[in-house]
């Protein structure tokens, strides 16, 4: 065994009666649901509302083939005292798992137990009996002519539907899988015809050639726990990878602020400052243009040993950690822009208090915005 390797076991028990299936391993056997077989979308058929046991012992799975048995349709016949009546299909399954890994190995076991074929004239049945060796004979006859159509290698039909048991076994008889098969035969005289046929049938089983591989499937469940996990991962990689692009296009339009600084643009908007001596509290504009000279510079240099990131103007405590020129250089530019606002909020409220005077509250309305500009 493979390290690490789980393994479970499960099994199923079911009848075969006059076309009616039956679930053994019902505990109340006498309100047993209905059984039927269904085609599933992979051309493999399933039982719905068979009971399927987990069983961990060899003790345990006896048990439960004692109760199986217990539930089986037998009867005394000329032929034999406990004559079962129904073919009976006894599944084993088995699912192993290696942990830490998607990959499921299953295999399933059919133990069948088919019921003799019985000639009515030599039984002399009857009424119930009669019927069910009907049932019997015609289903063997049907799995006769599926081991036929097997053996030939030309034949592109076999018919599995015509009857419940060959439906039942059709991977156990021409799927993936490894058959064996027990002829049972009598020795006595009286039933040499019958000993003929079982040995031509055995003979036509033995022609029948089946390819067999390890049925190997993914588990979805831990599939499906993967990917999330994967899809996880790759939010967090998203995230990650859309703040990096924000820091690079935050440090690209540091660079084409900039280059728009070595251009000269900066430049011609400082030669363009003409304020008054009311928006600069006595100061020159050569000075506001020296001031903010130097501050663009300081920033380059900020720039280029902090990798793009700008420093915080807006906290005295950062001020404070900055060299008084620099200080001095922002302060002066701060009281332009302050006073530069201020002035216009005065114009703005002295033309506001003339209109109220005279009534013109429509003058308001539409001018206030114009001077806010």
């Amino acid at each position: 065994t493979i390290e690490n390797e789980k393994f479970e076991v499960q099994m199923s028990y079911l009848e075969i009666y006059n076309e009616n299936s039956n679930d053994l391993l019902m505990p109340n056997f006498d309100e047993k649901k209905k059984i039927c077989l269904r085609e599933n979308c992979d051309k493999v058929m399933e039982w719905h509302n068979l009971s399927v046991r987990h069983v961990a012992t060899f003790s345990e799975a006896m048990e439960w083939v004692a109760i199986g048995d217990n539930h089986r349709i037998v009867c005394d016949t000329p032929m034999n005292v406990f004559s079962s009546r129904s073919h009976t299909i006894l599944t084993i399954y088995l699912t192993s798992h290696i942990e830490d890994s998607l990959e499921v190995r299953k295999a399933k076991l059919n133990l069948v137990d088919l019921a003799g074929s019985e000639r009515v004239h030599k039984t002399g049945e009857e009424g119930i009996v009669l019927e069910e060796a009907r049932h019997i004979n015609l289903s063997l006859h049907y799995l006769e002519q599926v081991i036929v159509a097997l053996s030939e290698s030309n034949r592109t039909h076999v018919p599995y539907r015509n009857c419940t048991m060959t439906s039942a076994l059709r991977d156990s008889l021409g799927g993936n899988c490894m058959t064996v098969m027990i002829a049972n035969i009598a020795i006595n005289k009286a039933n040499f015809e019958e000993t003929v046929s079982t040995c031509r049938f055995a003979q036509r089983v033995a022609l029948v050639r089946n390819e067999v591989s390890v049925n190997t499937e993914k588990d979805l469940k831990g599939e499906n726990s993967h990917l999330r996990d994967e899809i996880q991962q790759l939010r967090i990689q998203c995230l990650s990878l859309q703040a990096k692009v924000q820091e690079l296009e935050q440090k690209s339009a540091c660079e084409e602020w900039l280059a728009s600084v070595h251009s000269g643009e900066v430049a011609n908007l400082c030669e363009n400052i003409k304020p008054t001596p009311s928006h600069t509290g006595g100061l020159s504009v050569q000075q506001l243009q020296t001031d903010i000279i130097h501050l663009i510079e300081w920033f380059q240099d900020e720039l280029k040993h902090k990798n793009g990131n700008l420093p915080s103007l807006s906290c005295d405590t950062v001020l404070s950690s900055y060299s008084t020129d620099i200080v001095t250089h922002i302060k002066r530019v701060q009281q332009f822009l302050f006073l530069d606002k201020a002035e216009t909020s005065i114009k703005r409220l002295k033309v506001e208090s003339i209109a109220k005077e005279a009534g013109r509250e429509d003058y308001i309305q539409v001018a206030s915005p114009t001077l806010s500009t």
